[in-house]
């Protein structure tokens, strides 16, 4: 039998040491008990989102107060449930295509579970991400690269990352062939939704409209001329905006106009969609904007400028409810088209909530000094690039990535091909 070898102290001290180990053992128990206890009795504070699902966390004031916005309630204050991140992105993804033990014929691919098909002969135009041809994008800061709207040529990082592109940019470098495909982006920074109705902060950055003007003197040979340069069915547009209105309407109006002032805007934006409709564009990606509670401004004195961080989350919180409701209904009216919404607010939560399923490092911090410089912004994995919230080069390749699988997700040759069906072979 083997034994272990024993120090001849240990085995003399051990009823002296019972009477002063067993203090300490209580006391460790109660230190490592107490703070999970306090934990099981007390409700976190958590951002009201109107999905079912489970509570996320969100950091914030405990006395803050509802907030309302004219009419209807919606609580910024974040004291109700949050929705699950992975639930509320998931659910805007079409479902899978069964796998077949066989190849079958296109036409025999038409059954009950194949929904694209039937959108098909339904009338709709067909929407096929890998054969786009022009990618034409409308927004914001978020989307803008630089003042040459249609180009690009941002030298990488040490690292082979380029710090300052936007998701649309990594969108087409990196799951588009370049060659194939031109991406023009009017994006915008500081850009509204319709400057008639919440002004930008500066006169010069414009609305949807002044990017819908450069748009048209851009590519002026639409569809419906003799010679045209793009088509409805090879060309897809893209729509991000809504956060400079959003922080115009906490720095400019009463809080009791906020509610009626967002369905105007979204109103003008689904009208704006109409006239592209009207210009032969047939496959809109619409997306939210990202939750400004969460941007690290918003975690500063003073809520980072904001008159009121928690009606500004309201704000944003609704106007994607309202984007959410547009593009569905805009989807019913125009029955020759495809209106596809990519929830970016449901994302942005889901990797913030879980950054480290996502290579993510931090997502409040934005920028570091260490022994005595800032690192390659390429070597610090932040959620965001700046405070004001525009997202990092990690980040917006994250996005591209996701908005890449929408979108294949939402095409033919995924759908309603045999292409992509699986063929079990027996051995």
């Amino acid at each position: 039998m083997l034994s272990l070898p024993q120090s001849p102290n240990l085995s003399q001290s051990s009823n002296s040491s019972r009477r002063w180990l067993l203090p300490l053992v209580g006391v460790g128990l109660f230190v490592a008990v107490t703070p999970l206890l306090l934990l099981s009795t007390t409700t976190l504070p958590t951002i009201v989102w109107d999905k079912e699902s489970i509570s996320v966390p969100c950091e914030v004031e405990q006395a803050a107060k509802p907030v309302t916005t004219g009419g209807a309630a919606h609580d910024a204050s974040v004291t109700g449930q949050h929705p699950g991140a992975w639930e509320a992105f998931s659910a805007m993804m079409p479902a899978l295509r069964k796998v077949q033990t066989a190849e079958l014929p296109e036409e025999e691919l038409e059954d009950d579970t194949n929904w694209y098909l039937d959108r098909i002969k339904a009338g709709r135009e067909e929407f096929d991400w890998p054969r786009i041809k022009h990618l034409f994008v409308f927004g914001d800061s978020m989307s803008e690269h630089s003042d040459a709207y249609h180009r690009w040529n941002e030298n990488p990082s040490s690292l082979g990352l380029w710090p300052h592109l936007k998701w649309c940019d990594f969108l087409h470098m990196l799951y588009r062939n370049q060659k194939i495909t031109s991406y023009w982006s009017f994006a915008w920074g500081g850009a509204v939704i319709n400057e008639t109705i919440v002004p930008p902060f500066r006169p010069e950055w414009g609305d949807l409209s002044t990017q819908i003007a450069k748009f048209e003197r851009a590519w002026p040979a639409g569809p419906t001329t003799e010679h045209p340069t793009w088509r409805g069915n090879d060309t897809l547009v893209t729509l991000l905006i809504g956060q400079n209105d959003v922080k115009a309407l906490a720095r400019d109006f009463p809080r009791d106009q906020h509610e009626s002032l967002m369905r105007q805007l979204v109103g003008s934006m689904t009208d704006t969609m109409r006239h592209l409709h009207s210009l032969g564009v047939r496959s809109f990606l619409v997306m939210t904007s990202p939750p400004i509670e969460l941007n690290p401004e918003a975690h500063l004195p003073g809520h980072g400028g904001y008159h009121d961080r928690h009606m500004t989350a309201a704000d944003a919180i609704y106007i994607n409810k309202l984007i959410r409701a547009a593009a569905l209904e805009l989807e019913r009216e125009l029955s020759d088209a495809n209106v596809m919404l990519f929830d970016f607010e449901a994302f942005h939560r889901l990797y913030t909530t879980f950054p480290e399923a996502f290579g993510l490092t931090d997502t409040e911090r934005y920028n570091m000094v260490i022994h005595g410089a800032k690192p390659d912004l390429g070597q610090m994995g932040f959620v965001y690039s700046d405070y004001t919230g525009h997202t990092s080069a990690q980040t917006t390749r994250i996005v591209a990535a996701a908005v890449n699988g929408f979108l294949l997700r939402h095409s033919r040759s995924f759908q309603a091909s045999t292409a992509n069906v699986t063929t079990l072979v027996e051995e």
